[in-house]
């Protein structure tokens, strides 16, 4: 309790209750005074201060990704558990990163035992892997390449079976082109 809250009281017979008197605090000399004109039961009582709530304590209990491989174009969820085992509701932010950078960020408000579950839509241009981390957990997924097209795939058969169809009318119209002795 504050020493400020400090005082005197008596107790009263006939109403069966603590009466307080006007009290003077003397906190350098840890006294507490005050005038009486009549003899009975004293007593020093003051306010309680009440105890402050336990603060609000994050963690994280879960963290995934909808899918370690995905295909160009297609996002990736990434979901994280938050559970608030304090006593008192409370904020908590969580950062989102895509190998080591900052990319979003969200605060959650619970209130105390609460959980709730938070997501991040990630979506990537460039094939390759990528390492995302939410508050120290990490989970890692791949952005594939797209599949080769059968023409870049088949490319130099294409160009190699037009060049023989060339060369063979280049070929056959140099046969028809020419005179016979006879003629």
């Amino acid at each position: 309790m504050s020493e400020k809250s400090i005082y005197i009281s008596y107790y009263n017979v006939t109403s069966e209750n603590w009466i307080p008197l006007y009290s003077q605090v003397d906190i350098l000399n840890n006294t507490v005074t005050a005038p009486v004109s009549h003899f009975t039961a004293f007593a020093i009582m003051g306010t309680a201060i009440p105890p402050a709530p336990p603060s609000a304590e994050f963690i994280i209990t879960s963290f995934n990704l909808n899918s370690a491989r995905v295909n160009l174009g297609e996002p990736v969820t990434a979901s994280a558990e938050i559970t608030n085992t304090g006593g008192s509701e409370g904020s908590y932010t969580l950062n989102l990163t895509v190998n080591g950078k900052t990319e979003q960020m969200k605060t959650v408000f619970l209130a105390p035992q609460a959980t709730e579950t938070v997501a991040f839509i990630i979506t990537k241009e460039e094939p390759g892997s990528y390492s995302v981390s939410i508050n120290g957990w990490t989970e890692v997924f791949t952005l594939l390449a797209p599949p080769p097209s059968w023409l870049s795939r088949y490319w130099w058969t294409i160009v190699t079976g037009i060049v023989i169809v060339v060369l063979l009318l280049v070929v056959l119209s140099r046969k028809r082109a020419r005179p016979t002795a006879a003629e």
